[in-house]
């Protein structure tokens, strides 16, 4: 969490959200490996098994799938039905 709250510092963000589930990962190292900040950070989710994304100024990861924000909100959930409207004519 600190290494890409930093990157993302670096790369010009003014806030980056990693979820607290992900901030427990530990590597001996992390690198940057002649990449954006927006690389690293889909390189990483992929390798990682998490989504992030890049909205304006503001960077977030949450694990894949987990219907949680990044802080550790519950996504609502809801079904989607399809239907079809009827030519009246």
């Amino acid at each position: 969490g600190d290494v890409a709250k930093a990157w993302g510092r670096d790369a010009g963000l003014s806030d980056v959200k990693i979820h607290a589930d992900l901030e427990k990962i530990e590597r001996p190292y992390w690198s940057m490996d002649n990449e954006s900040f927006l690389q690293w950070g889909a390189r990483t989710a992929r390798e990682i098994g998490a989504t992030f994304k890049v909205m304006g100024e503001r960077a977030v990861m949450t694990p894949r799938s987990s219907g949680q924000s990044a802080s550790g909100t519950a996504f609502v959930s809801f079904t989607m039905r399809s239907f079809r409207l009827r030519n009246r004519c």
